[in-house]
């Protein structure tokens, strides 16, 4: 099962994402979100993958109360900005930091998804993204909600994220026991 939170300033399209990427439609109405809970069953390099997502408020209010909450039993995070807005692009910063601090040495799978690329009044280059994705060490996508434009290969890229972090976890996790049973006790 893969779990996957949402996050981004308000307005970035959130919302209008995930309903695209699990209805193919696209909504052009902003109702802004508290808090939304899809499950989904897709294929991923062959493999059927259950997908839980969380469709969080852009909001800071929402946003901060809601971390501590739901964020931390999750592994898997979309951080969401819109090219047209510097301000949202901004914010990754401090969205990205408070989990990374949260996680306290956990590991955690992010992918940077720069949405809206479909509009011409275009404020953040692709490049400035993947800079951005390249200090985080993360994938980076330019993504369209409206247009469909890299959704489903984002999404596919979270769960790759996920999975390449539950199999480094488990490969970890077999090398301790092969040192634990490899250990001489002397008396």
């Amino acid at each position: 099962e893969h779990c996957i939170v949402v996050l981004g300033a308000g307005g970035v399209g959130k919302s209008s994402f995930i309903i695209q990427y699990l209805r193919n439609v696209f909504v052009e109405d902003y109702d802004p979100t508290i808090e939304d809970f899809y499950k989904t069953q897709t294929d991923v390099d062959n493999r059927v993958c259950h997908v839980e997502i969380l469709d969080t408020a852009g909001q800071e209010e929402y946003a901060a109360a809601l971390q501590d909450q739901y964020y931390l039993p999750h592994r898997s995070f979309v951080l969401m900005y819109a090219v047209n807005s510097r301000n949202s692009f901004d914010n990754l910063e401090s969205f990205h930091g408070r989990l990374v601090r949260a996680m306290d040495g956990e590991s955690a799978c992010f992918v940077l998804l720069g949405n809206k690329c479909d509009l011409p009044d275009r404020v953040i280059a692709e490049e400035e993204g993947k800079l951005l994705a390249l200090k985080w060490g993360v994938p980076h996508f330019s993504t369209s909600a409206k247009t469909r434009y890299n959704v489903e290969e984002a999404m596919a890229a979270v769960i790759r994220e996920q999975r390449r972090l539950r199999d480094s976890k488990r490969t970890q996790g077999e090398r301790t026991l092969a040192k634990k049973k490899r250990r001489c006790i002397l008396l």
